[in-house]
């Protein structure tokens, strides 16, 4: 049987090689996101985005559409889509 030293030791490595791959994953795999504080939103990269602001979607970039991963709206952003014609 192992002493229980050990057994703590390989618990603790498991532990920390689990927090180190889950936080490289979130914080690698994210794109940089770009921010609309206001005004007419862009196409997009299909990177995340970040509303702060009052940000309107009119549907007159090329082809009408729009390439976004997540989109997050916090601190007063809002984001308004125009009615199609």
């Amino acid at each position: 049987m192992p002493s229980s030293s050990r057994v703590v030791t390989a618990i603790a490595l498991i532990f920390a090689t689990v927090a180190c791959a889950s936080f490289s994953a979130t914080t690698i795999a994210q794109p940089f996101a770009p921010k609309c504080t206001g005004g007419e939103l862009a196409a997009g990269t299909g990177k995340n985005l970040e509303i702060t602001g009052p940000c309107k979607v009119s549907g007159t970039v090329p082809n009408g559409e729009y390439n976004y991963g997540n989109i997050n709206i916090y601190d007063g952003g809002s984001l308004t889509f125009a009615d199609a014609k």
